[in-house]
Protein backbone atom coordinates (compact mmCIF):
# COMPACT_ATOMS: atom_id res chain seq x y z
CA UNK A 1 0.00 0.00 0.00
CA UNK A 2 1.00 3.66 -0.85
CA UNK A 3 1.67 6.21 2.19
CA UNK A 4 0.46 9.44 1.42
CA UNK A 5 1.60 12.56 4.07
CA UNK A 6 0.37 16.04 3.82
CA UNK A 7 2.72 19.42 4.80
CA UNK A 8 1.30 22.28 5.56
CA UNK A 9 2.91 25.42 3.62
CA UNK A 10 3.85 28.81 4.01
CA UNK A 11 3.13 31.92 2.07
CA UNK A 12 5.75 35.22 1.82
CA UNK A 13 5.04 38.00 -0.32
CA UNK A 14 1.96 40.29 -1.13
CA UNK A 15 0.40 39.72 -3.74
CA UNK A 16 -2.87 37.90 -4.37
CA UNK A 17 -1.39 35.62 -7.21
CA UNK A 18 0.65 32.49 -5.67
CA UNK A 19 3.19 30.34 -7.66
CA UNK A 20 4.33 26.65 -6.47
CA UNK A 21 8.34 25.77 -7.05
CA UNK A 22 9.26 22.52 -7.18
CA UNK A 23 13.15 21.69 -7.47
CA UNK A 24 14.22 18.13 -8.95
CA UNK A 25 17.43 17.21 -7.96
CA UNK A 26 19.01 14.58 -9.44
CA UNK A 27 22.24 12.51 -8.88
CA UNK A 28 24.57 12.19 -12.43
CA UNK A 29 27.40 10.73 -10.77
CA UNK A 30 28.83 7.32 -12.97
CA UNK A 31 26.98 4.69 -11.37
CA UNK A 32 23.76 6.23 -12.59
CA UNK A 33 25.13 6.49 -16.67
CA UNK A 34 27.46 3.76 -16.87
CA UNK A 35 26.53 0.01 -18.29
CA UNK A 36 29.59 -1.15 -16.10
CA UNK A 37 27.60 -0.13 -13.24
CA UNK A 38 24.32 -1.39 -14.07
CA UNK A 39 24.92 -5.24 -15.57
CA UNK A 40 21.98 -6.46 -16.99
CA UNK A 41 19.90 -3.73 -17.27
CA UNK A 42 18.49 -2.60 -21.31
CA UNK A 43 19.32 0.53 -20.30
CA UNK A 44 21.14 2.81 -17.54
CA UNK A 45 18.87 5.14 -14.40
CA UNK A 46 19.53 8.04 -16.16
CA UNK A 47 18.43 7.09 -19.56
CA UNK A 48 15.50 6.27 -17.95
CA UNK A 49 14.71 9.26 -16.11
CA UNK A 50 15.54 11.45 -19.30
CA UNK A 51 13.20 9.18 -20.78
CA UNK A 52 10.51 10.04 -17.96
CA UNK A 53 10.91 13.40 -17.13
CA UNK A 54 9.94 14.84 -20.66
CA UNK A 55 6.41 12.46 -20.20
CA UNK A 56 6.15 14.24 -16.85
CA UNK A 57 6.44 17.60 -18.41
CA UNK A 58 3.65 17.37 -20.88
CA UNK A 59 1.00 15.96 -18.85
CA UNK A 60 1.41 18.90 -16.23
CA UNK A 61 1.77 21.41 -18.44
CA UNK A 62 -1.71 19.67 -19.85
CA UNK A 63 -3.28 20.63 -16.14
CA UNK A 64 -4.55 23.94 -16.23
CA UNK A 65 -4.24 23.94 -12.67
CA UNK A 66 -0.26 23.48 -12.11
CA UNK A 67 -0.40 25.42 -16.07
CA UNK A 68 -0.86 27.99 -14.28
CA UNK A 69 1.04 27.91 -11.14
CA UNK A 70 3.82 25.59 -10.97
CA UNK A 71 7.15 26.40 -11.70
CA UNK A 72 10.09 23.61 -11.87
CA UNK A 73 13.85 23.44 -12.00
CA UNK A 74 16.19 20.27 -12.70
CA UNK A 75 19.11 20.48 -10.65
CA UNK A 76 21.99 17.95 -11.79
CA UNK A 77 24.94 17.10 -9.40
CA UNK A 78 27.91 15.12 -9.52
CA UNK A 79 31.84 16.32 -10.01
CA UNK A 80 29.76 20.39 -10.15
CA UNK A 81 25.99 21.06 -9.69
CA UNK A 82 24.23 21.88 -13.03
CA UNK A 83 20.95 23.98 -13.27
CA UNK A 84 19.51 21.59 -16.53
CA UNK A 85 16.76 23.68 -16.34
CA UNK A 86 16.62 27.04 -14.20
CA UNK A 87 13.05 27.53 -12.32
CA UNK A 88 11.09 28.05 -14.57
CA UNK A 89 6.99 28.53 -14.84
CA UNK A 90 4.60 25.16 -16.43
CA UNK A 91 3.31 27.98 -18.55
CA UNK A 92 6.30 28.70 -20.76
CA UNK A 93 6.13 25.05 -22.13
CA UNK A 94 9.83 24.25 -21.04
CA UNK A 95 12.26 21.93 -22.73
CA UNK A 96 15.09 19.50 -21.11
CA UNK A 97 18.02 19.39 -22.50
CA UNK A 98 19.98 16.10 -22.16
CA UNK A 99 21.31 15.66 -18.36
CA UNK A 100 25.32 15.80 -18.48
CA UNK A 101 27.42 12.45 -17.32
CA UNK A 102 29.61 13.26 -14.51
CA UNK A 103 31.88 11.05 -12.00
CA UNK A 104 31.64 11.82 -7.95
CA UNK A 105 28.59 12.23 -5.75
CA UNK A 106 29.48 15.94 -4.20
CA UNK A 107 26.70 16.23 -1.64
CA UNK A 108 28.42 19.88 -0.37
CA UNK A 109 28.97 21.19 -3.51
CA UNK A 110 25.07 20.75 -4.76
CA UNK A 111 23.42 22.05 -1.52
CA UNK A 112 25.56 25.47 -1.37
CA UNK A 113 24.50 25.69 -5.08
CA UNK A 114 20.83 24.71 -4.37
CA UNK A 115 21.28 27.20 -1.26
CA UNK A 116 22.16 29.67 -3.69
CA UNK A 117 19.39 29.13 -6.26
CA UNK A 118 16.67 28.85 -3.83
CA UNK A 119 17.92 32.51 -2.40
CA UNK A 120 17.53 33.93 -5.79
CA UNK A 121 14.43 32.51 -7.27
CA UNK A 122 12.62 34.21 -3.59
CA UNK A 123 14.14 37.53 -4.61
CA UNK A 124 13.26 37.19 -8.24
CA UNK A 125 9.09 36.56 -6.64
CA UNK A 126 9.56 39.27 -4.75
CA UNK A 127 10.54 41.70 -7.02
CA UNK A 128 7.94 40.49 -9.02
CA UNK A 129 5.39 40.54 -6.53
CA UNK A 130 4.34 37.25 -6.16
CA UNK A 131 3.53 35.29 -3.35
CA UNK A 132 5.03 31.30 -3.18
CA UNK A 133 4.36 28.34 -1.27
CA UNK A 134 6.84 26.60 0.40
CA UNK A 135 9.30 24.89 -2.30
CA UNK A 136 9.62 21.71 -2.25
CA UNK A 137 12.38 19.92 -3.24
CA UNK A 138 12.33 15.85 -4.23
CA UNK A 139 16.50 14.52 -4.04
CA UNK A 140 17.19 11.75 -5.96
CA UNK A 141 20.85 9.71 -5.30
CA UNK A 142 21.67 6.59 -5.34
CA UNK A 143 24.98 6.65 -3.36
CA UNK A 144 26.97 8.15 -0.27
CA UNK A 145 28.58 11.31 -1.06
CA UNK A 146 31.99 10.28 -2.17
CA UNK A 147 34.49 12.87 -4.27
CA UNK A 148 37.10 11.26 -6.29
CA UNK A 149 36.56 7.92 -5.38
CA UNK A 150 36.70 9.04 -1.14
CA UNK A 151 34.25 9.23 1.53
CA UNK A 152 32.43 12.87 1.84
CA UNK A 153 32.73 13.05 5.60
CA UNK A 154 29.51 14.27 7.36
CA UNK A 155 31.51 17.20 8.57
CA UNK A 156 31.84 18.43 5.35
CA UNK A 157 28.11 18.39 4.17
CA UNK A 158 25.72 18.00 6.78
CA UNK A 159 26.48 21.83 7.88
CA UNK A 160 25.54 23.04 4.39
CA UNK A 161 22.49 20.95 3.96
CA UNK A 162 21.52 22.23 7.44
CA UNK A 163 22.13 25.83 6.17
CA UNK A 164 18.66 25.41 3.92
CA UNK A 165 17.01 25.14 7.69
CA UNK A 166 18.93 28.21 9.25
CA UNK A 167 16.76 30.34 10.97
CA UNK A 168 15.91 33.60 8.68
CA UNK A 169 15.84 31.73 5.41
CA UNK A 170 13.75 33.18 3.61
CA UNK A 171 12.75 30.24 1.59
CA UNK A 172 13.18 27.02 3.55
CA UNK A 173 12.58 23.88 1.42
CA UNK A 174 10.34 20.64 2.15
CA UNK A 175 13.57 18.05 1.69
CA UNK A 176 12.01 14.96 0.03
CA UNK A 177 14.87 12.16 0.09
CA UNK A 178 14.52 9.11 -2.12
CA UNK A 179 17.05 6.46 -2.30
CA UNK A 180 18.26 4.27 -5.01
CA UNK A 181 20.70 1.63 -5.24
CA UNK A 182 24.00 2.11 -2.71
CA UNK A 183 22.63 4.96 -0.57
CA UNK A 184 22.25 3.78 2.88
CA UNK A 185 19.35 4.39 4.90
CA UNK A 186 20.94 6.62 7.63
CA UNK A 187 22.18 9.29 4.47
CA UNK A 188 18.83 9.13 3.30
CA UNK A 189 17.34 10.29 6.88
CA UNK A 190 20.04 12.72 6.87
CA UNK A 191 19.00 14.20 3.59
CA UNK A 192 15.15 14.83 4.38
CA UNK A 193 14.11 18.28 5.74
CA UNK A 194 13.03 18.62 9.37
CA UNK A 195 11.85 21.90 9.56
CA UNK A 196 9.70 21.94 7.16
CA UNK A 197 9.34 17.92 7.74
CA UNK A 198 10.18 16.67 4.80
CA UNK A 199 10.28 12.32 3.90
CA UNK A 200 12.98 10.22 2.76
CA UNK A 201 12.86 6.71 1.31
CA UNK A 202 14.15 4.12 0.25
CA UNK A 203 14.31 1.52 -2.10
CA UNK A 204 12.55 -2.47 -0.85
CA UNK A 205 14.67 -4.21 -3.65
CA UNK A 206 13.31 -7.09 -6.08
CA UNK A 207 11.51 -4.08 -8.30
CA UNK A 208 13.74 -3.61 -12.06
CA UNK A 209 15.79 -0.28 -11.86
CA UNK A 210 13.60 0.95 -14.62
CA UNK A 211 10.51 0.25 -12.57
CA UNK A 212 11.46 1.92 -9.71
CA UNK A 213 12.07 4.96 -11.53
CA UNK A 214 9.65 5.14 -13.57
CA UNK A 215 7.89 5.38 -10.07
CA UNK A 216 9.57 7.84 -8.47
CA UNK A 217 8.81 10.01 -11.59
CA UNK A 218 5.22 9.04 -11.38
CA UNK A 219 5.40 9.91 -7.60
CA UNK A 220 6.53 13.43 -8.47
CA UNK A 221 4.37 14.05 -11.13
CA UNK A 222 1.44 13.27 -8.64
CA UNK A 223 2.91 15.64 -5.87
CA UNK A 224 3.16 18.11 -8.00
CA UNK A 225 -0.01 18.17 -9.75
CA UNK A 226 -2.07 17.31 -6.28
CA UNK A 227 -0.10 19.57 -4.41
CA UNK A 228 -0.73 21.99 -6.49
CA UNK A 229 -4.40 21.32 -6.74
CA UNK A 230 -4.91 21.66 -2.97
CA UNK A 231 -2.27 24.36 -1.80
CA UNK A 232 -0.81 21.71 0.80
CA UNK A 233 2.35 19.32 -0.33
CA UNK A 234 0.90 16.54 -0.90
CA UNK A 235 3.41 13.14 -1.60
CA UNK A 236 2.61 9.40 -2.18
CA UNK A 237 5.43 6.86 -1.71
CA UNK A 238 6.55 5.88 -4.81
CA UNK A 239 5.89 1.93 -5.65
CA UNK A 240 8.56 -0.43 -4.80
CA UNK A 241 9.85 2.13 -1.80
CA UNK A 242 9.02 2.54 1.84
CA UNK A 243 9.06 5.51 3.97
CA UNK A 244 11.89 5.71 6.50
CA UNK A 245 10.02 7.26 10.07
Amino acid sequence: MRSESRFGVTQAGVSARRVFPFYIVCDVSRSMWDPEFNPGQPITPLDTIERSLPDMLGVLADDPTTYDTAHLSVIAFGDAPVAVLPLTPLRSDPALPRLPRQGSTDYAQVFSFLNRMLRDDQQRFARAGLQSYTPVVFFLTDGNPQVNGQLQRDEVWLPVRHALEAPGHPFRPVVVALGIGEVTEGTVRQLRSIDPVGAACVATGGVAPGDLLRAIINSIKFSISSSVGQGAFLFRTPAGMRRLE
